[in-house]
């Protein structure tokens, strides 16, 4: 830009950059979990799922939870992840999951998840 006769303050433009690279991360899709960075912003619902699944990991090898409850509760975790990514819609969590409607609402009951859609 210098060669232009146009000078650039480094100050202003880096910040910018890279609020718009972390804002194309994180709309994006990730095909690898090295350039997924929701899964280290506290706010995000990757974030709160993984530390989840974590937790019922460690209580399981500790053999604090038996292994029928802990695979119950991951499952329970990533339902919740699904329908909670779709915008809490369970015709878009189904197709995202690649199951029928009927088949979720089914994992709703058993897994005991409020699946009604939430207004905005």
């Amino acid at each position: 830009m210098m060669a232009m006769g146009k000078h650039v303050n480094a100050m202003i433009v880096l910040p910018l950059a890279t609020t718009a690279f972390i804002l194309i991360s994180l709309k994006g899709k990730s095909t690898h979990q090295l350039t997924d960075l929701r899964r280290y912003l506290p706010f995000s619902l990757e974030k709160k799922a993984s530390k989840e699944i974590k937790k019922v990991i460690n209580l399981y090898a500790q053999e604090e939870h038996p292994h029928a409850s802990s695979m119950t509760e991951i499952e329970r975790i990533l339902v919740q992840y699904k329908h909670a990514k779709s915008g809490n819609n369970p015709s878009k969590t189904a197709k995202s999951m690649d199951i029928p409607r009927a088949t979720l609402y089914s994992k709703f009951r058993k897994l005991n998840i409020n699946y009604a859609k939430t207004e905005k």
